[in-house]
């Protein structure tokens, strides 16, 4: 299933190439796509993780939630301004200035005003860093899981913080017009060595997240 918003709803869209159908940020992004998984993570104190011998794929450094209450169906305001400090308040906690992130990975819901939102949100919140620092997603390559979309995310970006691998955005043939974030497209980036990931989310009713994780 495809799922277009329309006035406010999530309604059922027919695609006939369900592996392309989610296209997040791509000019012809049209709607979220439901997935099917689960994910387990672990949050441990670092002391007993050590005592007991642990193999720690990262720190969670910093974290920020904050509410928009925007309208129910939609996930954030236009201008993206709530987002947006959600983002900074994690950097700040983490102690990460933007310029030093090694990549984001976004919600990207494929909803073409929930990714417009996204977009000036993170454009504002690396404060004119943003072609300095890559922006992937992993829904795409996987489908939206929802409750468990997060904690996938958080999967994938622990191992980019172990691999320096940075996984492109599945379906991002070209971006929409006036999206000029550094997207990572076609192909995995690989870089020399990150040190930190930061984990956008966000959730129906204006709820919006992020995480840093760093080595």
């Amino acid at each position: 299933w495809l799922c277009c918003q329309t006035g406010g709803f999530l309604t059922p869209l027919g695609n006939g190439d369900p592996e392309r159908a989610y296209r997040a940020f791509d000019r012809r992004h049209g709607g979220t796509v439901i997935g099917e998984g689960s994910v387990f993570l672990v949050l441990e104190r670092w002391e007993h993780a050590a005592s007991r011998g642990a193999p720690v794929l990262g720190e969670l450094a910093g974290w920020a939630l904050n509410t928009d209450g925007y309208m129910p169906y939609y996930t954030t305001e236009p201008h993206g301004g709530t987002l947006s400090r959600a983002v900074t308040t994690a950097l700040s906690r983490a102690g990460v200035p933007p310029a030093e992130l090694g990549c984001v990975f976004a919600d990207g819901s494929g909803v073409p005003r929930e990714d417009s939102a996204e977009v000036l949100a993170l454009s504002t919140a690396l404060n004119g860093g943003s072609s300095a620092v890559p922006v992937t997603a992993a829904k795409p390559a996987v489908g939206h899981l929802m409750g468990a979309a997060t904690a996938a995310d958080m999967a994938v970006a622990l191992r980019t913080l172990a691999s320096g691998t940075v996984p492109p955005i599945a379906n991002l043939d070209a971006p929409a017009p006036g999206f000029d974030l550094d997207f990572v497209s076609g192909a995995p980036r690989q870089i020399d060595r990150v040190r930190s990931v930061a984990v956008v989310a966000r959730g129906l009713g204006g709820v919006n997240a992020c995480l840093v994780l760093t080595r």
